[in-house]
């Protein structure tokens, strides 16, 4: 069991680590395209920059990266866009910061300006004989402008704060028999979206068998974006905390004193977010260990958590 509990430390860790180095290109490949996007800005080639700011955007989320989106689209007359990247650079985190006083600048300018375009095309309607349409020369066609891609409404997942109820079984292992189990979760993703590393503070509760645990801590997530599109990520999970048994007096035999000591977690989460709010929650692999003690008596128990659940995103 020892050998056991060693191989999946040892696992467990090197997905974290493999995460967070996944992570950590991510952000620097971001940041070279956002670069990369400012140098052709300053060279006047704004259909270039958008092309690197919406790759930055796709890999790292960020509210600038919006800005300097509707920026270009600014600077390329297309200010009905404009205003619209304005506005979700205030919505995905603009507020509050040094950002949002140009960003409401650029929004108020942009939507102006596109409504006396709007007003000129109006005016510019007016009836005239049916004539022949013109015929143009083939190196004169022009191809038309490329529409814009429609984002999948998960993909932004700007809400950095969440909170979870999960339910399912703790089966033993070792020591301690199974239990229905009830998780309630609230965490924060330091990365201001929903992704990247997050911190979050878990209580748990095991009933069943004539007895109960209580288990409560901070819990260390990192959410590495599987297809960000559809706001499906995977978070392996490391958490420490103080648990508690009580009384047990199974059926026949001495009755066992209630326990105290600490609970060590190593698990991996399954998420998806629906709609920018809606979180699905899924723990198919969880390893719980229970150091606990009674009068001097250490022991160790063990047990594997299966959980789901729903949560929100705000």
């Amino acid at each position: 069991m020892r050998r056991a509990l060693v191989i999946a430390s040892l696992l467990l860790l090197h997905v974290l680590l493999v995460g967070a180095a996944r992570g950590q290109d991510r952000k620097t490949e971001a940041r070279a395209l956002s670069d990369k996007g400012s140098a052709l800005v300053e060279r006047g080639d704004y259909a270039g920059a958008l092309r690197a700011f919406n790759r930055a955007y796709a890999l790292v989320p960020h509210y600038l990266t919006q800005c300097n989106i509707a920026r270009c689209h600014e600077l390329r007359g297309e200010h009905a866009l404009a205003a619209r990247h304005y506005r979700r650079c205030l919505d995905e985190g603009g507020r509050g910061t040094a950002a949002e006083a140009p960003a409401r600048r650029g929004l108020a300018t942009a939507e102006r300006k596109a409504r006396a375009g709007r007003r000129d095309e109006k005016a510019k309607v007016v009836p005239q004989r049916r004539e022949e349409p013109a015929r143009v020369a083939p190196e004169q066609r022009t191809e038309p402008a490329e529409r814009p891609r429609r984002r999948f409404a998960g993909s932004a997942a700007r809400y950095p704060f969440w909170a979870a109820l999960l339910l399912g079984a703790a089966v033993g292992l070792e020591y301690l028999p199974t239990q229905v189990k009830l998780d309630f979760g609230f965490g924060y993703h330091f990365s201001g979206a929903a992704a990247g590393p997050a911190l979050a503070f878990d209580l748990q509760l095991g009933v069943a068998n004539g007895f109960i645990t209580v288990e409560v801590g901070p819990r260390f997530l990192w959410d590495i974006p599987i297809a960000p599109a559809h706001g499906f990520s995977l978070a392996p999970s490391l958490m420490l905390g103080y648990a508690h048994v009580s009384d047990r007096c199974p059926r026949g035999t001495v009755c066992a004193p209630s326990r105290d000591g600490l609970t060590l977690q190593f698990g991996l989460e399954a998420r998806l977010l629906v709609a920018q709010r809606l979180l699905l929650v899924l723990t198919p692999v969880q390893l719980d260990l229970l150091p606990t003690a009674a009068r001097g008596d250490w022991n160790a128990s063990l047990r594997y958590d299966l959980l789901f659940g729903l949560g929100a995103a705000f």
